[in-house]
């Protein structure tokens, strides 16, 4: 055989060789990819499966949400549709609690893809569509303001059985409910804290992941919600996540839109309990960010047209001035169109802890101690205040003070009623009390002279 015959042969055996090799090794790579696909899909159907178990395992009992945290889902649905699958859900009914953790599973879905998800969750809110998945917050809620009101006369009363006479009994409750407010059973009301365990809208939802999500483009996103939403409720959540992610960094527009809201409230015919409570949410937004320049604005507000008291602007002074707020609710407390007893109250009820140290304090405290046509018992009761110190050890420079103040207004108090401050006060003084100024013995009513307090 030549030489180029054998090379020849020589040649397609090594093509062939080399063709097998490039055969066998595209099998291999084929093998290895089926084998990476049938391990995705089992880790898929694995992972389905585990939720699929949490939703039956909730069904009797609906306990606390189990979220299932995976990259699959978010990596297998665009951020548009995760956004329209939670659009379509609305939780209720007996299957409210599954349903409730796809919410929960989509959220964080939306979370997992990061700042890409952004424009979606943006766009989503620019549209003002909503699923409400808290009943309760979305209901009508009662006004709150709480303690009720004695009764008063009527016309037909009034003829029937003497109408000066009722009336004075109609104003001797009024006084004595205000000493029972000042007690510690005046109204107040708190701010919303706006904590919750699940989102009680998909909004509020939404505002969750992009603090998750974080970075500017999720910030400036809050930043949209708080200057364009117009919903109170919206704008305090967007700035607490602003808030939390970046400190005081946004704090002029939050600021901004709250004046503006508290001064020109937009009509809403809404009555969900949130929507009722607007004025409140737009104070968490001053309390977030530590303002006291409403304080000037709130002091004008704090008397409404009708006569009650405005008590969103009086908390807000009350938490924000504190003691510097003493004047105006003096100035309130003295107005002839405030008569609301639960009002009075939680004017003069501010006043206590600075009794003796605060001349606005202690002038509101006087108008009532020495008003001879207050009933002696309601003069009395709100005398005892000036002996009730907080803490378990009293400060002596405030009971030095309160003794003082009582010393100069004894003159025109009920003399049982001064004794027994007066002791209380100079006891804690270590002051030794005149026989004279003693507190007399109280006589059970019947009881025999020289026995006090005993029957005969």
């Amino acid at each position: 055989m030549s030489s180029a015959a054998k090379w020849m042969g020589g040649a397609a055996v090594v093509a062939v060789l080399v063709g097998a090799a490039a055969w066998f090794q595209a099998r291999q790579e084929l093998a290895s990819t089926q084998v990476e696909l049938a391990r995705a899909r089992q880790e898929g159907a694995d992972r389905q499966k585990e939720l699929e178990a949490a939703r039956s395992a909730s069904r009797p009992s609906e306990p606390s949400l189990v979220v299932v945290r995976t990259n699959l889902i978010a990596a297998a649905v665009s951020p548009t549709e995760l956004l329209q699958r939670l659009a379509q859900l609305r939780p209720a009914g007996a299957d409210k609690a599954h349903q409730m953790r796809d919410v929960v599973y989509y959220l964080e879905a939306l979370e997992r893809v990061g700042e890409p998800a952004v424009p979606e969750i943006r766009a989503f809110l620019q549209r003002f569509e909503d699923v409400a998945y808290d009943a309760d917050a979305m209901e009508p809620e009662e006004p709150a303001d709480a303690e009720p009101q004695p009764p008063q006369p009527n016309a037909r009363s009034e003829r029937a059985q003497g109408g000066a006479n009722e009336r004075e009994q109609a104003r001797r409750q009024q006084w004595e409910q205000l000493a029972r407010a000042l007690n510690g059973r005046a109204a107040r009301r708190s701010l919303p804290r706006m904590n919750y365990d699940l989102p009680p809208t998909l909004r509020i939802g939404l505002m969750d992941s992009l603090k998750d999500i974080g970075g500017e483009p999720a910030e400036l996103t809050l930043v949209e919600v708080v200057q364009q939403s117009g919903r109170a409720f919206e704008i305090a959540y967007a700035s607490k996540q602003l808030k939390a992610l970046s400190g005081d960094r946004w704090r002029e527009p939050a600021l901004a839109t709250a004046y503006e809201l508290l001064q020109n409230p937009p009509e809403s015919g809404s009555k969900a309990r949130v929507d009722r409570r607007a004025e409140d949410y737009l104070y968490v937004v001053l309390d977030l960010f530590g303002d006291t320049g409403f304080a000037e604005t709130a002091g004008r507000r704090l008397v409404r047209d009708d006569g009650t008291l405005d008590r969103g602007s009086f908390n807000y002074l009350a938490r924000t001035l504190q003691q510097n707020a003493l004047p105006t609710f003096q100035a309130v407390f003295n107005d002839p169109r405030v008569t609301n007893l639960v009002d009075r109250a939680s004017l003069l009820q501010q006043a206590m802890p600075y009794l003796g140290a605060d001349p606005a304090a202690n002038a509101m405290f006087t108008s009532v101690v020495t008003n001879q046509e207050l009933p002696a018992q309601v003069r009395g009761m709100v005398l005892q205040s000036l002996s009730r110190t907080e803490g378990e050890t009293p400060d002596l420079a405030v009971v030095q003070q309160r003794y003082d103040l009582l010393q100069s207004l004894k003159p025109q108090l009920e003399a049982e009623s001064y004794r027994r401050v007066n002791a209380s006060l100079a006891k804690q003084l270590g002051i030794e009390v005149s026989a004279e100024d003693a507190p007399r013995a109280r006589r059970r009513e019947g009881a025999a002279p020289g026995r006090p307090g005993r029957a005969p």
